[in-house]
């Protein structure tokens, strides 16, 4: 059992997680989504040992992230995002030599861990002559090499074709048979075959924790809707933001681009804004799926994401 409460990290002043509190069964694969600078990272580097946090309880097994340090690290396997690798060595001597690095029998463990990600054939080959696909697998190689509880993988879909992107989800479930996994993206699609669970970022917070399919029944009961409308823009709010989440932007010539996400029929749409005296030339139902819902509720306001994404940035420089 993986046991997280109430994980938060302030960097200076700003907070960038805040109250984080989630669990993962053994078996299970939990996908973390969010945009940039929603704080994916930060959490997984907490969870990961390399970050400290400013507050909150992390358990791995009986073992506690601040009170047995070393003894949680051994439960846990991390793949960053730009996964470290050592291009002078060949694949079985950088197993090896993080195998014991960990406390692992490096020799014996290797050729395991490479049947398991599909490096098998490779195992001689130089790292740098190793595509970026295969890169991948290797570093999965070195975050499950001394057998830990659980895996934590940063953005393992990134840059890989859509025939790798296949290949890696079924990797990914087959890891949960003996490991419990948490992995990030940026896309619900990307993952949306692969995890149990999701867990969705807002500016630190979860915004929710529920599966697939009881994320989009309950946002499926909502609409989302383009449109231009013309009016004073205090007036155009005013009339909408009953009606649900509204996003403006404005044109020329007092006309405006608005997105409109809430529980309405596209008729007493326009009836509210004929009522209220504006001018509506376009009204188009957004289609886009479940991808689309998931945007709605993960992205926030334009400059809290940029502030954010510039504080992590900061930290890792």
């Amino acid at each position: 059992m993986i046991q997280v409460q109430g994980l938060t990290k302030f960097y200076g002043q700003r907070c960038a997680v805040r109250n984080v509190s989630f669990a993962l069964d053994r078996g299970q694969v939990v996908g973390l989504l969010g945009l940039n600078g929603s704080g994916k990272t930060t959490i997984l580097r907490m969870l990961a040992g390399d970050l400290e946090p400013s507050a909150g309880l992390v358990r791995v097994l009986d073992r506690d992230l601040l009170d047995q340090p070393k003894a949680y690290r051994q439960e846990v396997g991390f793949l960053p995002d730009r996964v470290p690798l050592y291009p002078d060595l060949n694949v079985r001597e950088y197993l090896d030599y993080l195998a014991r690095l960990r406390g692992s029998v490096g020799g014996e463990r290797v050729p395991e861990v490479c049947e398991r990600v599909d490096l098998a054939h490779y195992i001689d080959e130089p790292i740098v002559n190793l595509s970026h696909g295969y890169r991948k697998r290797l570093g999965i190689a070195s975050a499950i090499i001394h057998k830990p509880s659980l895996v934590i993988l940063d953005e393992p879909i990134s840059g890989l074709d859509p025939i790798q992107i296949v290949e890696m989800r079924k990797l990914i479930r087959d890891l949960a048979t003996e490991h419990s996994v948490l992995l990030s993206s940026h896309f619900l699609s990307e993952i949306s075959q692969t995890c149990d669970q999701l867990l969705v970022l807002k500016e630190g917070e979860i915004v929710a924790q529920e599966s697939e399919a009881s994320l989009q029944n309950r946002l499926s009961n909502e609409a989302a809707f383009d449109l231009t409308v013309h009016g004073d823009e205090p007036a155009i709010q005013n009339c909408l933001a009953p009606l649900g989440e509204v996003q403006i932007s404005p044109r020329t010539g007092g006309t405006f681009e608005v997105r409109l996400r809430g529980a309405v029929e596209g008729q007493d749409l326009a009836k509210a804004i004929v009522n209220a005296g504006l001018g509506l030339s376009r009204l188009q139902a957004s289609t886009s799926g479940l991808e689309s819902l998931f945007m709605a509720i993960a992205q926030g306001p334009e400059t809290d994401v940029e502030n954010e994404t510039k504080v992590e940035n900061e930290v890792n420089e």
